[in-house]
């Protein structure tokens, strides 16, 4: 699933164009992944967790010990995986699931995964594997199988994560939509 935030008085929400500030990949954690992905042919009879392992020890070993549920993110730090309650403790949360097969699901965390420790894209280049902003991640990891809208900001090619939102708000009608509504929740400050 895509992730979507937003906090209520946090300074980035100035330099960032529209209500959500924030997205992530949500991957769940070893066991459920292995599982779900435990049907498709491309992994020849071995475990997802498996392919992650041949990609990035260290990151598998972190899942591995917290199992906690999880999310590729690009912050500050870089592209990491954290905690779903990292990205959960919000003012606004939302998730939208890409309309698409498992095996290009599969993909899509594989190549996010292969882009864990990459930093911080400070300088906004959409185009570079090098450095990520959230969207860039969530836009290079679907990028064969979701059409995500790039934008123009400060003279900056961008994908905003309202327009995650807004792809999915074009389209929800249409059976050959991309994405799908998960959940959406706000906090209630009473």
């Amino acid at each position: 699933d895509i992730l979507l935030k937003r906090n209520d008085w946090q300074a980035t929400n100035i330099g960032i164009s529209g209500f959500w500030t924030h997205t992530g990949l949500f991957i769940g954690n070893l066991e459920k992944m292995d599982l779900y992905f435990s049907d498709v042919n491309q992994l020849h009879g071995k475990r997802f967790s498996d392919m992650l392992k041949d990609l990035n020890l260290e990151a598998y070993n972190n899942l591995l010990k917290d199992g906690e549920l999880s999310v590729i993110e690009s912050i500050e730090e870089g592209v990491v995986i954290k905690p779903l309650s990292n990205i959960a403790k919000v003012d606004y949360f939302s998730a939208v699931r890409p309309r698409i097969s498992k095996e290009e699901k599969m993909k899509a965390i594989l190549k996010a995964y292969g882009f864990l420790g990459r930093p911080y894209d400070f300088f906004i280049n959409i185009d570079s594997n090098d450095a990520f902003l959230c969207t860039s991640l969530i836009k290079k990891s679907f990028e064969k199988s979701i059409k995500l809208d790039v934008e123009e900001k400060f003279g900056k090619k961008v994908v905003l994560p309202n327009s995650v939102v807004k792809k999915f708000a074009q389209e929800r009608k249409n059976k050959n939509r991309e994405l799908d509504f998960v959940l959406f929740y706000d906090l209630d400050l009473k």
